[in-house]
């Protein structure tokens, strides 16, 4: 029996519907650590589940590429890929989607902003925006709102303040 076709482990949908995953990806590891899935409207793709291959992975740019982006391509992308046409995901590339040696020369930028020092330096910052989103929620809370979208407003404004002050 096959234990999932992967749609369930890339489909933000999914996640949304039944939550994360966990007993899939632990039958993952148990039964088929690396594992071949076929999601209708997307290219196969192989799931790495076991903390020991990803680790591989990571270390063979050579043989595991970047540079073709994160997430599994629809097989409608993939056609207009095939014939040279650009999509979205083409027009900014960020270090995460690049492979050696452009990324050696963009780490080599990026790293000293998160040496354990520079890290220790951003704490006051990290501390002081983390306190204003919190505090935002609970005037919300107060004001009778009482609901909030933890993902738009916290989540996902934390990240960006900090990085916009390096």
């Amino acid at each position: 029996m096959q234990i999932t076709d992967g749609n369930e482990l890339i489909d933000p949908r999914a996640y949304a519907r039944s939550g994360y995953p966990h007993a899939t990806w632990a039958r993952l590891r148990r039964e088929s650590p690396v594992h071949w899935c076929e999601p209708a409207d997307v290219v196969p793709f192989w799931a790495v589940t076991r903390h020991a291959q990803i680790c591989e992975v990571s270390k063979r740019p050579d043989l595991f590429l970047s540079a073709k982006g994160i997430l599994p391509a629809t097989r409608e992308a993939a056609e207009r890929i095939a014939r040279g046409e650009k999509g979205p995901f083409d027009l900014m590339r960020t270090i995460i989607t690049m492979d050696p040696p452009k990324h050696r020369k963009f780490r080599r930028v990026a790293s000293p902003w998160f040496s354990p020092r520079a890290l220790a330096g951003l704490e006051a910052i990290v501390v002081a925006s983390a306190r204003r989103l919190v505090d935002r929620l609970y005037e919300a809370q107060v004001g009778g709102e009482g609901v909030c979208d933890f993902a738009t407003e916290v989540a996902a404004q934390h990240p960006l303040r900090i990085l916009s002050t390096i």
